[in-house]
């Protein structure tokens, strides 16, 4: 009896082994495009098993800029059936390597609308133009200061189907209790 359920263990291992699809083939690369003269590095990712046009997501980094993070977000959406661009709003050369650098850039963008605007445009056409990409089903997502300018963007760009800002967490005081709270906003 024992080496009969043993048996069994190993025919359904089998069979679910037999009857899983093909795993997904995860695609990246790093993408040199520029906005006006500012060379930009973005990061592409995308599942190769998938044929034909796919809805595409711009991913707009946190205030950190272009980190191995925003490249692990990017595979994470992408794995989900999306073609994914990360665009690099701050430069190809520029990497904050602390909080008062990623305070720094982010401001130049915060202060300067248009400037962010004109980065995220060029990394939404970035996205738009790739061939595996159904461009009537585009959408945004952002992560801190990247989830501020998502929020931001149906003000110019209007064709866009979907987007969902991840930002950070926010503590409210109230007279009676504290709490911290994270969502969307």
């Amino acid at each position: 009896m024992k080496n009969a359920g043993v048996a069994l263990i190993v025919l359904a291992n089998a069979l679910l082994t037999l009857a899983t699809p093909a795993a997904a083939e995860l695609k990246t690369q790093t993408v040199d495009y520029k906005h006006g003269e500012t060379a930009l590095e973005g990061y592409l990712a995308y599942d190769d098993a998938i044929s034909g046009k796919r809805p595409g997501v711009v991913l707009l980094h946190r205030r950190d800029g272009m980190t191995d993070l925003t490249r692990k977000n990017t595979e994470m959406v992408a794995k989900l059936g999306y073609v994914v661009f990360a665009p690099d709003i701050f430069g190809k050369t520029v990497r904050p390597k602390d909080v008062k650098e990623m305070v720094e850039q982010s401001s130049i963008y915060n202060k300067d609308r248009p400037l962010m605007r004109a980065r995220a445009q060029a990394g939404f056409d970035v996205l738009r133009q790739n061939p595996m990409v159904d461009p009537a089903r585009l959408a945004m997502i952002g992560y801190c200061f990247g989830g501020r300018w998502r929020s931001n963007s149906r003000k110019w760009l209007p064709r866009c189907w979907g987007r969902s800002p991840f930002t950070a967490h926010s503590v409210t005081t109230h007279p009676r209790r504290q709490t911290t709270s994270r969502g969307n906003s």
